[in-house]
Formats: structure tokens, C-alpha cells, sequence
């Protein structure tokens, strides 16, 4: 064989496979097409025909769905409210004085401490006590003592400098007589916001949760038919009349209530002063010749005068006794024993006298402890606010 036939064959040879192999891959790609072909389908799967809605009869057109309902806005929660300012203590003045907040927010410095309030015992303590002392205790974890007040116990501590009691009640006239004899401290009216005070109780001295109340005549309703034949009395001149209303009488004791007693006797003379505000008004402060006539009618009364009381419980103690039959009384103790049920009355009509007692503290004080002084005005500035002073009157006639 020549060497051109070789050649040739060889490319012939490697035309040939070639083309084989071309062959079986166009045999392979149909085998696979029909391979896939050949595979079996699942068969789709039925739709359910629709569950019957209760209610709808089968057949009927189709009721539209009705669309959701709207979501409901929520309400933005409120702006947060801004606390009232809660200013420091050297920031008080007396033209702008410490706010309820302020002396409550001073208050809580002061837990767990403990002061001495001197006050008059009875039903009107008992009234200080529900109003004032259990509420400041339980807000404050401040324990009150309550003792009973005394204005020789007060003064004979002012003189010594041993000063037991930190805040005392006192009668309106008497507290000018101790603010006026170095009895009472003066006092800071940044801490005390007196200035809606009653005019009979702004001064230097006086602070905290005073009241307003009567000096009256009280008598036993069972006097009035077993000793005055069915009368009541009606003016000043029935509580000095020994032969229309006899009985057993008491006027308190001379040596801190004639102011009380000189007026009354006025009064029984001339009980038409009632009448008219100028005659009302000729009362409040007598002169010379008013004071010789009253103590000249108290010296007549006198041998009639059964007691001289010196507390505010014998009065209506002594009317539910029946050891008296009529007397000068302060008019919430009466009130408290009428509503209890005992058989005491006020002549209302008789006059009565208006009094102020005021809160202070006693001189010295502050020089022996700051920081009672400072708990001492910080109780009263709390007491005089109109929301916790007027609290007093739901427990007693004041």
C-alpha cells in the first residue's frame, strides 16, 4: 500500500467514528425526550364542590362577604402632665411662701421624728386629733405627742429654756398676751402662708390650724320644766335672773376668762346691744366706766355662783350631772353632748361671744433646736391650708 492510500484510510477510519458518535448522541437525546414523555402524569386532583352556608338555600346566587371591619383607632396615650416645681426651702418668701407640695416634699425629710402638741383636751383636742395629728402621722411617719396645755407650765419653760412643748393652742386674747411678754417665737411666713388668715390672727406670733368659736350659755333641758316652769331663757338677763330661773350656776374662773364674764354681765343689763351693730360693736373693747359696771353686776352674781369651772368639760359635765342647771360653756362641748343625746341646749339668743384660738411656739425653741423649730412651723404651714383646716369642723361645732 502506498503511503497516500494509508493516509487516506485513516482519515476515512476517523470520519467514520465521527459520524458514530454523533449518531448515538442524536439516539441518546431522543431516548431521553421520550423517556420524559413516557413518564405518567398525576391526574389533577378535583376541586371540592362548596360547603352549604347554614342558612343559604342550595342554589341561591352568592352573597357577597362582607368586608372586614375597619380597625379601630387607639387612643394616644396623654401627654405625661408636668409635676408641680418643688422649689428649695431658701427659695421661699414671704411674699411667695411655700406651696402644700413644697411643705409636704420639707415633710418627708423630717420621718420618723417626733414633737409635743400642747392643746385643751375634751372633744375639741379629740377633733384636733381626727383632723389633723392621725392624718399628719400616717402621711409623714411623724409622731405627735398631744399633752394638755397650761400657760403657767408654757411661761415657766420660756424662763427656764427647758422647752417641752413645740406647738401650742392658744385662747385668741391670750396668745397677744404671750406674743406681747416674750412667750411665743416669731415666726417665718415663708414657711406660714398667712396671708388669708382672719385679721384677729395675722401677727408675727401666730400660725397653723386655729379656729373660730363661742363662749355660750348652756342649761339642762330638764330644768326647764322641773325649775322654771316651762320657760327657756332667751337673753343674757334669764342667766343672772336668781328668782325667774333659780338653780345651780357656773361661770368660769375669773383669772383667764373675764373678758368673757364682764361682757356677759354687760349684757344682762343691756341685752338690747345685740340688737344693732354699733351696740354689738360697743363690746369689743370697754372702757373704764364698762369695766366698774360689769364687775359690780359679777360681784352681785357672785353668791349665786355655784362653780367656777377651769376646764372646758365641767359645763357639760356637771348640766348632764344635774349638779348644774345653767352655765357658761364653750359651744362644741355642748354641741358634742346634744348630739349624744344628753338633755343640754344653747340660748343662742343670749349672746354668745366669738373667739380665735391660734397656733405658736414657745420662745426659745429655735435656739435650743433648730430642727424642731423648723418641724413646728412645718406642721402648722401643713394645718393652715384652707383643704386640711377646715377639716376640724366635720369633727366638732367649730
Amino acid at each position: 500500500m502506498s503511503k497516500g492510500e494509508s493516509i487516506y484510510k485513516n482519515i476515512t477510519r476517523r470520519r467514520t467514528v465521527v459520524a458514530l458518535l454523533g449518531l448515538l448522541l442524536v439516539v441518546l437525546l431522543v431516548a431521553a425526550a421520550c423517556g420524559e414523555d413516557a413518564t405518567p402524569r398525576p391526574a389533577p386532583t378535583a376541586v371540592p364542590a362548596p360547603t352549604a352556608i347554614p342558612g343559604i338555600p342550595s342554589g341561591a346566587p352568592p352573597t357577597a362577604v362582607p368586608a372586614a371591619p375597619a380597625p379601630t383607632a387607639v387612643p394616644a396615650a396623654p401627654a405625661p402632665t408636668a409635676g408641680p416645681v418643688i422649689r428649695a426651702m431658701s427659695a421661699w418668701t414671704v411674699d411667695n411662701p411655700a406651696t402644700l407640695e413644697e411643705i409636704e416634699a420639707a415633710l418627708e425629710k423630717h420621718r420618723g421624728e417626733t414633737f409635743v402638741f400642747a392643746s385643751w383636751g375634751g372633744a375639741y383636742e379629740a377633733a384636733q386629733r381626727q383632723a389633723y395629728l392621725i392624718p399628719f402621722e400616717d402621711q409623714f411617719g411623724i409622731e405627735v405627742i398631744a399633752d394638755t396645755m397650761n400657760y403657767a407650765k408654757v411661761r415657766a419653760q420660756v424662763e427656764t429654756g427647758n422647752i417641752q412643748f413645740h406647738v401650742l393652742d392658744y385662747g385668741g386674747q391670750a396668745a397677744w398676751q404671750a406674743a406681747l411678754t416674750d412667750v411665743l417665737e416669731e415666726l417665718d411666713f415663708s414657711i406660714i402662708d398667712n396671708r388669708d388668715f382672719l385679721e384677729a390672727g395675722v401677727s408675727p406670733w401666730f400660725g397653723g390650724g386655729g379656729i373660730t368659736w363661742s363662749n355660750v350659755i348652756a342649761y339642762s333641758t330638764e330644768a326647764v320644766d322641773e325649775k322654771w316652769g316651762g320657760r327657756t331663757p332667751t337673753t343674757m338677763a334669764d342667766m343672772f335672773d336668781v328668782e325667774n330661773f333659780p338653780g345651780r350656776r357656773a361661770l368660769a374662773a375669773p383669772e383667764w376668762s373675764w373678758k368673757t364674764s364682764t361682757r356677759f354681765a354687760l349684757l344682762s343689763r343691756y341685752p338690747e346691744l345685740l340688737e344693732t351693730s354699733e351696740g354689738r360693736a360697743s363690746l369689743t373693747i370697754l372702757d373704764d366706766a364698762q369695766l366698774d359696771e360689769a364687775y359690780e353686776i359679777l360681784t352681785e352674781i357672785a353668791p349665786n355662783i355655784n362653780v367656777w369651772w377651769s376646764s372646758g368639760t365641767d359645763c357639760p359635765s356637771l348640766l348632764i350631772s344635774r349638779e348644774l342647771d345653767i352655765c357658761t360653756a364653750w359651744n362644741g362641748r355642748i354641741y358634742d353632748a346634744r348630739i349624744a343625746g344628753e338633755a343640754v341646749a344653747i340660748c343662742w339668743t343670749c349672746g354668745h361671744l366669738i373667739n380665735t384660738d391660734s397656733w405658736g411656739v414657745p420662745n426659745g425653741l429655735k435656739a435650743q433646736d433648730p430642727n424642731l423649730f423648723e418641724l413646728a412651723q412645718l406642721f402648722m404651714a401643713w394645718t393652715s391650708f384652707p383643704e386640711r383646716n377646715s377639716a376640724v369642723s366635720e369633727f366638732i361645732s367649730y
